[in-house]
């Protein structure tokens, strides 16, 4: 009899200890910049994912969904002798945490980064500064993509404590709008020019020749992508 009481005791403390809680919280703010996707079947179109908290909780394991259009795939890149994906952490925690996506179905993007010793993603990068980027990936979209304009949820997000209790941001699921152009729409023949980010381009849809979101008041002599034109500013 006392060894049955005993065994019972045990199996409740194991339930109790797996009994996590998720909850959802305002103070956790997750968001994407979505670049414009050139869809040529070559460029590599860069989108970063930031996550920053009120409260300064430290959270040590995340992950997430994005639904995109079919004719995506995740770009690869050579370290040391493989090929891998080119997902990566920023300096918030590379030294401490693996990361690592597949494109599931051909079009849900699901990403996912766990720590093998449990530790806490950084607030800030290596030289103290506050860091809200965790991490960037690659996508090459395929020529047969259609230029156009499509929505893609943010969804299935996910940031877990230590202690296996875990948050989602509040208003989750997210909806973005992903502008997709093909290599005749971005060509060298078919621009414009401006002599400052006034003239025809949207400071907040403005991106270079690889994606990636730029200030057009800060960058000169070179071409930019907004709202699906190809700019030179001088």
């Amino acid at each position: 009899m006392t060894r049955i009481l005993i065994i019972m005791v045990i199996c409740l403390c194991g339930l109790r200890a797996g009994a996590y809680t998720t909850t959802t919280d305002p103070e956790l703010r997750v968001w994407c910049d979505m670049p414009v996707f050139v869809a040529d079947g070559k460029t590599v179109n860069y989108i970063t994912v930031y996550e920053h908290d009120d409260r300064g909780i430290d959270y040590s394991a995340f992950n997430m969904e994005f639904t995109f259009p079919e004719g995506l795939r995740v770009n690869q890149v050579k370290q040391g002798r493989d090929m891998v994906d080119d997902i990566f952490m920023s300096a918030r925690a590379a030294a401490t945490h693996s990361i690592s996506c597949n494109m599931r179905y051909g079009y849900n993007l699901r990403i996912i980064a766990t720590s093998s010793m449990n530790d806490n993603l950084y607030p800030d990068d290596e030289d103290g500064n506050p860091m809200d980027e965790l991490f960037t990936v690659g996508l090459i979209a395929d020529p047969s993509l259609a230029p156009g304009t499509y929505d893609v949820p943010f969804f299935g997000i996910k940031f877990v404590i230590r202690n296996g209790d875990a948050c989602i941001p509040a208003g989750e699921p997210f909806m973005y709008k992903m502008e997709v152009v093909n290599d005749t729409m971005t060509g060298i023949e078919d621009v414009s020019t401006s002599e400052n980010e006034s003239d025809g381009i949207d400071p907040d849809n403005c991106y270079d020749l690889l994606g990636r979101r730029v200030d057009p008041s800060k960058v000169h002599n070179t071409f930019v992508i907004s709202k699906g034109r190809k700019v030179f500013i001088k």
